[in-house]
C-alpha cells in the first residue's frame, strides 16, 4: 500500500502542478511537472503506509496546488530560494502532515498484521489532527532555529575563511556561479549566448538594439537574463546562412 500511494500521489501532484501552471501562464513545462511530482512525494511521506489508496489523490492535488502557489512566498519576503526548497518541501510536508491527520486509517496500518494505530478523522479519532499540527510546528521551529544557527555561524566564519562564505557578490552572481567558482558551465548554451553570440553579431556588423554603450558586464547579465525570454533580447533574432558565416559557424540560429 505504501508503494501504491507513493506513486499515485506523485503522479497526481505532477499533473496538478501542470494544470495550475496552465491556468496561470497558458503553458506547462517539464520542470513544472517534476516540481509537482516532488511535491506529491513530499506530501505523501507522512501518510505512506497509513492512508488508503484513494486518499493519495487528495494528497497529490493539495500538494500540487499548495506548493505551486507557495513558490510566490520568496518574492513576498525577498528570500533567495532559487530551487523553491521551502515551497516544495516545507509547505509540502505541512500539507502532508495535515492530510495524514484526516486520512490515516487503522485498517490500512494493520495490513501488515502487526501495526495498530488509532487512526485519524476517518476513524473518528479527532485528536490526531492536533498531534499532526503540533508535530508540524515543532519540526518547523527546530529546522528554522538550527538552520539560522548554522548559517549565522558560517556567515561569521566566512569573514575570515573565504571558502565558508554563504553569499557571493552581485557581480559574481550576474556572471554566473559556475563560471566564478569552477570556471565552467553545466550547460553549453550559457557560454554560447553570453560570449559567442555577441562576437558573431560583431563579425556580421550587427549592432545591439538600444544603447550601444552597454558595458560588458551589463551585456553579459542581459544575455543570461534573456535566455528564457528571447523576445526581450537586445539582439535581433537572425539565422546565419552558409554564405554569411565568416567565422566557420555554419547555419547557427541566432
Amino acid at each position: 500500500m505504501a508503494a501504491v500511494v507513493t506513486n499515485l500521489a506523485a503522479c497526481v501532484g505532477g499533473i496538478t502542478w501542470c494544470l495550475v501552471d496552465y491556468r496561470l501562464e497558458g503553458k506547462w513545462s517539464t520542470v513544472g511537472y517534476c516540481s509537482g511530482v516532488v511535491a506529491g512525494l513530499v506530501a505523501i511521506t507522512p501518510g505512506s503506509g497509513y492512508v488508503p489508496a484513494w486518499s493519495a489523490v487528495v494528497f497529490g492535488v493539495c500538494a500540487g496546488i499548495g506548493c505551486n502557489f507557495a513558490t510566490q512566498i520568496k518574492y513576498w519576503i525577498s528570500a533567495d530560494d532559487a530551487l523553491d526548497i521551502f515551497a516544495v518541501h516545507g509547505i509540502g510536508g505541512l500539507i502532508g502532515n495535515i492530510c495524514t491527520g484526516f486520512f490515516a486509517a487503522d485498517y490500512i496500518a494493520h495490513l501488515d498484521g502487526t501495526t495498530v494505530i488509532a487512526g485519524g478523522w476517518l476513524n473518528r479519532h479527532w485528536i490526531q489532527m492536533g498531534y499532526q499540527l503540533a508535530d508540524s510546528m515543532a519540526g518547523m521551529a527546530w529546522s528554522f532555529l538550527l538552520s539560522m544557527l548554522i548559517l549565522t555561524t558560517l556567515s561569521f566564519l566566512g569573514r575570515f575563511i573565504p571558502a565558508l562564505q554563504i553569499r557571493v557578490s552581485v557581480e559574481e552572481e550576474a556572471q554566473g556561479i559556475d563560471d566564478v567558482e569552477i570556471g565552467e558551465f553545466a550547460y553549453d548554451y550559457v557560454e554560447l549566448i553570453r560570449d559567442v553570440k555577441p562576437h558573431v553579431d560583431g563579425l556580421m556588423g550587427y549592432e545591439p538594439e538600444g544603447d550601444g554603450d552597454v558595458d560588458a558586464q551589463s551585456q553579459r547579465s542581459h544575455s543570461q537574463a534573456t535566455m528564457f525570454h528571447p523576445e526581450k533580447s537586445m539582439y535581433p533574432l537572425r539565422v546565419l546562412s552558409r554564405e554569411q558565416d565568416h567565422g566557420g559557424m555554419v547555419g547557427m540560429a541566432q
